[in-house]
């Protein structure tokens, strides 16, 4: 595997001035060289260690590490192992703090082999790159495969809540950070049932609330756990979703 990005300057903040790309690779040696594995399945954009520079997190799933940080650094990138077990992590992948402590933390899920959803605690600002993330467990049971997660406050309470596909169960799950967020899996509930995936969240009906949008359809939260499914595009129960004005 290679890794690649591009970075974008935009000059002085102004949209009217020239845009300044930078490709940077592992190949050309910009980029610290990947670990092994054919299957980087997730990627993530954050800002790990709250520097205001973006960072990003990878994950693999033929083997281990299956979790690594690239942290942007003055003069470079440096590589991190957040998780060195060898893990099934599907595609997707959301960052919230979901322990309330002033960091983004990141959850990712095992694809069709397994049947469990993970958080990994940011440490901020006691990182040690010899040391790994804490992982802890959101869903241990029920069907397998995650392909796609989200947070959002969808049912306006101020806080945000986690959605999830699950596609062996053929259903979307919606389920609020505990108190201890920690103490094994977290209570959750089905939203929707039918095959789907892709999440994203906007105002669609421009009553001042964010709305969930998943698998072609979008959500109106009625309640509790209740939500109102209302279809876009039938055809497309398998997109990749965005929201804009």
């Amino acid at each position: 595997m290679v890794v690649a990005i591009l970075l974008l300057n935009l000059l002085g903040g102004r949209s009217d001035l020239p845009m300044d790309w930078r490709h940077l690779s592992s190949k050309t040696g910009g980029l610290p060289a990947p670990n092994g594995g054919p299957q980087q399945t997730a990627c993530l954009v954050l800002d790990v260690d709250r520097d205001g520079v973006n960072d990003f997190v990878i994950a693999e799933r033929t083997q281990g590490p299956s979790v690594v940080w690239y942290r942007r650094g003055k003069t470079g990138w440096t590589k991190c192992v957040l998780d060195a077990d060898a893990l099934p992590i599907e595609a997707g992948g959301a960052v919230c703090d979901i322990d309330g402590d002033g960091d983004l933390d990141i959850v990712f899920g095992e694809d069709w082999r397994g049947n469990k959803l993970y958080w990994w605690e940011n440490p901020w600002p006691n990182f040690d790159p010899t040391v790994p993330w804490k992982r802890h467990v959101i869903k241990a049971d029920g069907a397998n495969q995650h392909h796609d997660q989200l947070f959002g406050d969808f049912d306006g309470d101020g806080k945000p809540e986690l959605v999830f596909w699950n596609q062996r169960a053929k259903k979307l799950f919606w389920a609020k950070i505990p108190a201890d967020p920690r103490a094994g899996p977290w209570p959750y509930a089905p939203i929707f049932e039918g095959e789907g995936e892709g999440l994203a969240q906007g105002d669609v009906d421009g009553d001042g609330k964010v709305e969930l949008l998943a698998g072609g359809r979008w959500f109106k939260h009625k309640g509790g756990a209740d939500f109102a499914a209302y279809t876009i595009d039938p055809a497309q129960t398998h997109p990749r979703m965005a929201v804009g004005d």
